[in-house]
């Protein structure tokens, strides 16, 4: 079995990573939309480097750009995961356990859109948050 060497990572990574845990999974545009204040080819950049050291999943949505390659979307990975209680940052494993369908995907990247917008002025939970904070959906 091999061990995974784990580095520190910058605030901004973190940020991302924790962003990706809360909302399961995020297009380009929208972790662009959240940090306004980088240029769009660092945001490019530091997603390839999640990527490359297999902190996060990427993929196309496809369909999504009528006759052109859809939009890229992004999920973390259980070594994503890792990474973040490495730097201190301690988030459920289930987190890790985001495959989405196709259609649900395209759902919760929708919704994502209204609660990154909402985030500003509400208190914002998902489903999973909301559960665990009520005591919910226990079997």
């Amino acid at each position: 079995m091999t061990q995974t060497i784990y580095k520190r990572l910058s605030e901004r990574k973190i940020h991302i990573l924790l962003d990706l845990c809360k909302f399961r999974v995020l297009t380009t545009e929208q972790l662009a939309e959240r940090y306004g204040d980088i240029s769009a080819l660092y945001l490019n950049k530091v997603l390839y480097q999640l990527r490359k050291a297999g902190l996060i999943r990427s993929s196309t949505q496809s369909g999504s750009r009528e006759q052109r390659k859809g939009h890229s979307f992004h999920a973390i990975s259980l070594r994503g995961i890792g990474a973040l209680h490495y730097n201190e940052h301690f988030v459920d494993e289930s987190f890790a356990d985001n495959y989405l369908t196709e259609q649900l995907r395209y759902y919760v990247l929708t919704a994502n859109d209204i609660l990154i917008r909402a985030m500003d002025q509400w208190q914002v939970h998902d489903s999973r948050a909301t559960k665990k904070l009520f005591g919910l959906g226990s079997r």
